[in-house]
């Protein structure tokens, strides 16, 4: 096995003989030690796998490459990984392994976040601090912009002169704020959502797709955001769900 390549691998029990199908984008082997690592934390999002593994013990199961596949495209990897998933019976609903996606799409899609893995991400991500370089970057792209006499106005005072400033919101004022948007937003069937939307720069299946290959594959925000030819901030926000929220 080039554990330096990339395309289809198989998990295999080596004691029931099950599988589980997967694929990745970056290397065999730093797949191979990211599900290791996962399992042996309970971190995985196979449950199935996760009791398998506990079951039978790590020395039990075995890492194999189905498809080598340098110079593939990342939809052409997929191709490949959904017609094992049709031909092959690897999945937890026939009994013959561990997968519990029928589409290789579908693997996150609807799926919701526990409260664990919420805990988790916001540790991740907590405390991380903004670089001069990207302050720099920020500060330069708004230098000079000036809003017109009439969104000022709608703005009202700005700052401490404005009679708001510093005072919170109550719960009961947010909840009736978020009520009303839910409901404006429900009752308006002329709201331009995704693909619809003239500003939308992604497709739907582009936003499943970013989704995809950030959770299943761990592909950086800003290697997606070149790929399809948008900023990083973009991809981050169709995938946590900041935007496209009719597709979470």
């Amino acid at each position: 096995m080039n554990v330096k390549s990339r395309g289809v691998y198989i998990i295999r029990n080596n004691v029931n003989q099950k599988t589980y199908v997967g694929s990745t984008a970056g290397s065999f082997d730093k797949r191979w030690k990211e599900h290791k690592r996962l399992l042996e934390n309970q971190e995985h999002t196979n449950p199935c796998l996760i009791r398998a593994w506990n079951k039978y013990g790590a020395n039990s199961f075995a890492f194999l490459t189905l498809e080598d596949m340098p110079a593939a495209m990342p939809e052409e990897i997929l191709e490949s990984e959904q017609w094992y998933f049709d031909n092959v019976k690897t999945h937890t609903y026939n009994g013959g392994g561990y997968n519990m996606a029928k589409n290789v799409f579908s693997s996150f899609a609807g799926r919701l976040h526990t409260d664990q893995s919420k805990s988790q991400i916001g540790a991740k991500h907590r405390g991380r601090k903004v670089s001069a370089e990207t302050r720099e970057k920020m500060r330069q792209a708004n230098l000079g912009k000036k809003y017109s006499e009439e969104v000022n106005a709608k703005k009202g005072s700005p700052g401490k002169s404005n009679p708001n400033y510093g005072k919170p919101l109550s719960d009961k004022r947010k909840a009736g704020v978020s009520k009303m948007l839910k409901q404006r937003h429900a009752d308006n069937p002329n709201i331009q959502r995704g693909e619809n939307n003239p500003n939308s720069k992604l497709t739907a299946n582009q936003v499943l797709f970013s989704k995809f290959l950030r959770n299943a594959w761990g592909i950086t925000y800003k290697e997606i955001g070149t790929y399809f030819g948008v900023t990083r901030k973009c991809i981050f926000d169709a995938v946590i769900g900041k935007t496209w929220k009719h597709l979470n």
